[in-house]
């Protein structure tokens, strides 16, 4: 009887102990606005703080849940705002505003004939930032394309320095009218001729928009892409002076492998030979034993020097530079300067 008494004593304990927490739970409702607009947020998360208690705010930004006791705190995030803990109180009903998180969404993009937020964008955008083209031995903006921006690529039509790429962003879309993307620098409509003449240490950011949603903001020339460039600009502050050297060289990968002229004529005379005819007398004959390819290709030196000073105050800036460039082909007639 005594064991028996004693389970019965520590079942009502615990149903004393269950029964005082669940009175301490309480629901808390609130709602949850922008603190720049004062409008209601949906889809806000709502969490008890060191529980797994949560639920997400309704179209209205309202929402409802159950803490378990009166001093717990409510996490309270959303995504492009500030997260808040906001302590539940005394008081049922809660009224919180979110602040916009300006370091995630302040990042601009160049788009349309100016800049936007990322945050106002709503179309496929690729970029490329001064800093992952600095390293690299180029001569030509859209050699950096190549590997680094998916669903662009980046052909040289003739093959010789100084040509103009040809870009194609998703493909060939057109037989008609061309799949040429549209190029805007700094604001301006330009063509493939100013844009591959650009210096690529000049150059800030490429941003490319590969989305069909780009006509809503170029129009039906935006069919083909859009590569928006923008170039350096001045800072505030003293004169900086830079100046950016890449130097190298360039050769043939492989050549075609051929035969000699002795190895040409014993293969000729095989060929009548195998036909019964008689072999012609100019292949008794001494040629010269020249390989053609080593008389056209070379090893090609290119250098490109770049000059710049920027600076400015708060009411004006400037940044100028200037560079030489000098790419020799590795074919003996082609160069580029």
């Amino acid at each position: 009887m005594k064991r028996l008494f004693k389970r019965v004593s520590f079942l009502l304990c615990l149903l004393f102990l269950a029964n005082h927490l669940y009175s301490q739970q309480r629901t808390v409702t609130g709602a949850v606005f922008s603190k720049q607009d004062n409008l209601p947020l949906s889809g806000v998360s709502i969490a008890v703080k060191g529980t797994s208690i949560g639920t997400l705010t309704d179209d209205e930004g309202k929402f409802t849940i159950t803490a378990p006791v009166s001093s717990s705190q409510l996490e309270i995030k959303h995504v492009g705002y500030l997260s808040q803990t906001v302590p539940i109180g005394s008081g049922s009903a809660l009224q919180v505003s979110l602040d916009i998180d300006r370091a995630q969404l302040g990042e601009v993009v160049v788009v349309g004939y100016g800049t936007a937020e990322r945050k106002t964008l709503s179309t496929s955008v690729g970029s490329i930032k001064a800093s992952q083209m600095e390293s690299l031995p180029i001569t030509n903006i859209a050699d950096a394309f190549n590997g680094r921006l998916a669903g662009v690529a980046a052909i040289n039509g003739k093959g010789n320095p100084g040509t103009a790429p040809i870009l194609r962003i998703r493909g060939f879309g057109s037989i008609n009218a061309g799949s040429e993307p549209l190029y805007v620098i700094d604001g301006m409509i330009s063509n493939v001729a100013q844009f591959g003449a650009l210096d690529p240490t000049s150059v800030e950011a490429v941003d490319v928009l590969k989305d069909a949603a780009a006509g809503a903001i170029y129009g039906s020339r935006a069919g083909n892409g859009v590569i928006v460039v923008t170039t350096k600009k001045g800072k505030s502050g003293q004169a900086r002076f830079s100046y950016n050297a890449t130097a190298g060289i360039q050769e043939v990968s492989k050549k075609v492998e051929l035969l000699d002229g002795k190895g040409y004529i014993a293969f000729a005379k095989e060929g009548y030979q195998n036909e019964n005819k008689p072999i012609p007398e100019y292949l008794n004959a001494s040629y010269p034993n020249t390989d053609w390819q080593d008389e056209i290709f070379r090893t090609a030196p290119f250098q490109n020097h770049q000059l710049s000073v920027s600076g400015g105050t708060d009411k004006i800036k400037y940044y100028l530079s200037g560079n030489i460039l000098d790419n020799q082909g590795i074919i003996i007639t082609t160069s580029y300067k």
